[in-house]
């Protein structure tokens, strides 16, 4: 998470119906986001490569407009170069 936090542009874009949003490889395991701003990164599901992007399309499917944070249930937050930094669950 350092990595993305770090530099959130790092993942891979992904295109298609998951357009805006961007995957970082983590061994099997890929971390799917959104950058909301250099200082807002909103995580929208973690899982196997062999299932997380399908998973990830049903779940934006369901919902009829994309809210990340509604659908795990927390975002990173990076204020300033301030570290550690701090894993907020929303409120919403």
């Amino acid at each position: 998470m350092r990595t993305i936090i770090d530099d959130p542009m790092s993942g891979k874009t992904l295109t298609h119906e998951l357009q805006g949003l961007r995957s970082f490889r983590v061994g099997r395991i890929r971390v799917i986001y959104s950058v909301v701003s250099m200082t807002l990164i909103e995580i929208v599901s973690i899982g196997p490569r062999k299932s997380i992007y399908e998973e990830t399309y049903k779940i934006i499917s369901r919902e009829n407009r994309f809210t990340p944070y509604r659908l795990i249930g927390l975002y990173f937050s990076r204020v300033g170069s301030a570290l550690p930094n701090r894993l907020v669950r929303s409120t919403r």
